[in-house]
């Protein structure tokens, strides 16, 4: 049995890898962060953050957490 990839592995890695990981998972919603639009996925045990910029017009950055807190305002009941 291998070893489980780890929001830890996901941050060391570069942009165009985390990019990858990012869109093959599960979207689960998007909000305004200050100047960014940020969109909420879900990554086997871990969630990621992809941040675009909309005056550069590119994702600048992606950021993995476990924080299960943090998901909740990209959250919208119905």
């Amino acid at each position: 049995m291998g070893q489980q990839f780890t929001v830890l592995d996901f941050n060391a890695m570069p942009m165009n890898g985390q990019a990858d990981i990012a869109i093959a998972g599960n979207f689960l919603g998007g909000q305004k962060e200050g100047d960014f639009i940020v969109q909420l996925h879900r990554v086997d045990n871990f969630y990621v953050g992809v941040f675009y910029d909309p005056v550069k017009n590119e994702i600048v950055r992606y950021e993995g957490f476990t924080n299960t807190n943090r998901p909740t305002p990209y959250i919208r009941l119905n």
